[in-house]
């Protein structure tokens, strides 16, 4: 059993959750993610580090589906797996959750694939991961992994939310939620949206500064697309974060500021019309 976070210590963990990375570089970006992710695994460096310019290369500098984006997920899932108080996570299945993390929009093309599967986008960042895989770190392109990386990544869709949060309180259903159970692929994936989505849970200054970025990125910076995005920030609020957070808190209640926080943006965006 992992040691237990002091109060002290998740509370500067929620602190650290908050930051918002804006505009990062790709090298800047290989680095911070480097940091984080070379304290998983015994592996050769070198190769980390190649692996991680070689993927975060592979983003296309699209809006929000970009290497940023990406980091940013990495940051948030980082600082959500250092909160939970379960049994200690192996370092190889951190280690594919927090890569499935900073890649799971590896290769974006910007928009849907016309006549193609509802699935198909996430199909493609499943295979960049795994030819990534394959060239740099070959030890981790194993069955199990590539099995677990499909189920996390195809998890990003929107189309799967409810479907996700349902097996999350089937999971639960009935049981001591407070009893130290080992963390499964349905925690694993209610972690990547958190992780996906993790602006909607900053404080509302850094929840807006995404919010401008990807509106700057679309549509400019005209009076009517700004109202038209809050209109949409509302909407994803209300039908995707906050039925995530609240559901997430049920059980894991050291992560109650989620939801608090999502609920907090919604009232200020009400107030900006």
């Amino acid at each position: 059993m992992t040691r237990s976070k002091t109060k002290e210590e998740k509370k500067q963990l929620k602190v650290l959750f908050l930051s918002y990375n804006s505009i990062l570089d790709n090298h800047k970006i290989t680095q911070l993610s480097y940091d984080i992710l070379s304290k998983e695994c015994d592996f050769d460096q070198n190769d980390l580090h190649n692996f991680l310019e070689a993927a975060i290369s592979s983003y296309n500098d699209i809006p929000y589906h970009n290497a940023t984006h990406g980091f940013n997920a990495l940051y948030n899932g980082n600082i959500l797996l250092e909160l939970i108080d379960r049994p200690k996570i192996g370092r190889k299945v951190r280690f594919i959750f927090l890569i499935c993390c900073l890649l799971h929009d590896i290769g974006h093309p910007g928009s849907d694939l016309p006549g193609h599967n509802k699935f198909d986008l996430e199909n493609l960042h499943v295979e960049f991961i795994k030819k990534l895989l394959s060239e740099f770190l070959p030890g981790y392109l194993t069955d199990e992994n590539i099995n677990l990386i499909s189920e996390l990544i195809l998890s990003t869709n929107l189309i799967s939310h409810n479907d996700v949060l349902n097996s999350f309180r089937n999971k639960y259903l009935g049981r001591n939620i407070n009893s130290a159970s080992e963390l499964n692929i349905i925690d694993y994936k209610m972690l990547i949206k958190i992780a996906d989505i993790g602006a909607s849970y900053k404080k509302f200054d850094d929840f807006m500064c995404g919010s401008r970025k990807l509106e700057k990125e679309l549509r400019g910076s005209s009076i009517e697309s700004a109202n038209k995005k809050v209109e949409e920030d509302e909407f994803f609020l209300l039908n995707y974060s906050i039925p995530l957070a609240e559901v997430f808190c049920e059980v894991f209640i050291d992560f109650k500021f989620l939801y608090e926080n999502a609920i907090d943006n919604l009232r200020k965006l009400k107030n900006l019309k």
